[in-house]
């Protein structure tokens, strides 16, 4: 079941490739050559295990092999991968061995058949990165040092309150209840900045977890990207980890609430947001008792006029068009009986109106181009 083809065998004795198979469903390549330009070293390890017909075999390579670079499948190979005894594991589809090796070599910058030297996948370089929460995540700390982070109105109190559950003595895990388009990730963005003042030292790393897991088949595979996330992490010095869509983390994941708790025992800093209607199945034990929640409500009109103040040069820069500010409370007005929070509706029918007034030729914004826009929003 495991057979290679007489010409890639030949190929991989050329390259000094020992072969060990380890069982019926097991083979381990050993001493794989890699492109040099794109991992840290120049070879590597490669499982192939075959999990049964109809199913995609488990690949895997050495935990200490890096890869940066722009070739997308390489990219998320490692960006994404789980660790697990040493290895970092990921399923490939194909009807044979064969196939699946010919796939995991192309996916390391080696030939996925024989003849030739190791392919360079496109975009790679060489680099010795291995901080995989960076890959995947945003760095908010960061852009709110660069003065690139979002700006927020209102919310003291949640700030407060998310605040004070992160810098205990006892830290919990604050949870950001509130519908899409609440202004969640905007909370995060305050969250950061409000840290750089108080704990300069603290990094708050941003990932959203229905991206990272996503394409995952296996719950079990989800649930290792999950431990290596929290391990890493726990590694890292004054790190806060936010993790978004927080229901991927527990939904479907045996242990998912398990490693959620045990690391925030150890010390792990962890906030995350959370759609209302997963909150009841992630309010279990052993989590419970860890986790605060906090409320995020609509912002009321005054405040999302503030907020549409704030970011409405940068929506007429992006269409080219000036507005009278008075507009903006039109906007806002309009925006109250259509479906959806504030502030979000309120931006989005700014943006559209603008939109409409730019394809028609306009210079300047007026109240015709927010009501004809309105018209393609569903009502509350």
């Amino acid at each position: 079941m495991l057979r290679l083809p007489p010409d890639l065998l030949r190929q991989l004795e050329r390259w000094g490739v020992d072969l060990e198979e380890l069982g019926t469903d097991l083979l381990v390549l050993r001493g794989l050559p890699v492109d040099p330009d794109s991992f840290n070293k120049p070879r590597t390890n490669l499982l192939i295990r075959w999990t049964g017909p109809g199913l995609p075999c488990l690949v895997g390579v050495d935990a200490d092999l890096v890869y940066a670079g722009d070739d997308p499948a390489t990219a998320r190979l490692f960006a994404g991968a789980q660790r697990r005894k040493g290895w970092l594991l990921f399923p490939l589809s194909g009807d044979s061995c064969s196939a699946v090796a010919q796939q995991a070599l192309g996916l390391l910058g080696s030939p996925a058949g024989p003849g030739g030297a190791p392919r360079r996948p496109t975009g790679a370089k060489l680099s010795t990165q291995s901080d995989s929460l960076e890959t995947l995540g945003t760095n908010l700390s960061r852009l709110a040092r660069q003065g690139l982070d979002q700006p927020t109105v209102g919310r003291d109190s949640e700030i407060e309150r998310v605040c004070a559950s992160l810098l205990g003595w006892r830290p919990r895990l604050p949870l950001i209840v509130g519908e899409s388009g609440v202004g969640k990730t905007n909370l995060l963005h305050a969250v950061a900045r409000k840290l750089a003042e108080l704990r300069p030292e603290l990094e708050v790393i941003r990932v959203n977890l229905s991206l990272a897991m996503a394409g995952i088949m296996f719950d079990c595979e989800r649930e290792n990207v999950l431990g290596s996330m929290l391990t890493e992490a726990s590694e890292m010095p004054n790190r806060v980890l936010a993790l978004e869509h927080f229901e991927h983390a527990v939904a479907g994941l045996a242990r998912g609430a398990a490693l959620l708790a045990e690391s925030v025992d150890q010390g792990l800093l962890l906030v995350g947001t959370i759609l209302p209607e997963f909150v009841k199945p992630v309010s279990a034990p052993p989590l419970a008792r860890h986790l605060e929640l906090i409320e995020l409500a609509p912002l009321d009109p005054s405040a999302a006029l503030e907020v549409l103040r704030l970011r409405a040069p940068e929506i007429a820069r992006r269409h080219s068009l000036g507005a009278d500010p008075k507009l903006l409370e039109a906007a806002v007005e309009r925006s109250l009986t259509l479906a959806g929070p504030l502030p979000q509706k309120a931006l989005a029918l700014l943006d559209a109106a603008m939109t409409r007034a730019a394809l028609a030729g306009a210079r300047q914004l007026d109240l015709y181009h927010i009501y004809s826009a309105a018209v393609d929003f569903p009502e509350a």
